[in-house]
């Protein structure tokens, strides 16, 4: 399980190399952090694309509230852990 609790580097790194299809979200079961929302994806793709550093990437996004979501990329946690509630 990874937890991202802000847009840092670490952050901005794995959403750019799961851009690229990458291999680091392989590594974790279930990822939390920020959405690479509209509101963010400029300030990604610049960085992505060699326009800005990290650190003015982050710079930006400092000032952009995070939408948190959950990914869970086993099936089994799903089957094992999740129950559907109807109203």
């Amino acid at each position: 399980m990874k937890i991202f609790e802000k847009y840092d580097k670490e952050w901005l790194e794995y959403v750019v190399d799961c851009r690229k299809g990458g291999k680091m979200q392989e590594q974790y079961d279930l990822v939390e952090g920020g959405v690479a929302n509209d509101n963010v994806i400029d300030t990604v793709e610049d960085y992505e694309n060699g326009r800005i550093t990290a650190e003015q990437a982050l710079g930006q996004l400092q000032y952009k509230a995070v939408n948190h979501q959950i990914c869970i990329r086993r099936q089994e946690i799903i089957d094992n852990f999740l129950t559907y509630l109807a109203d």
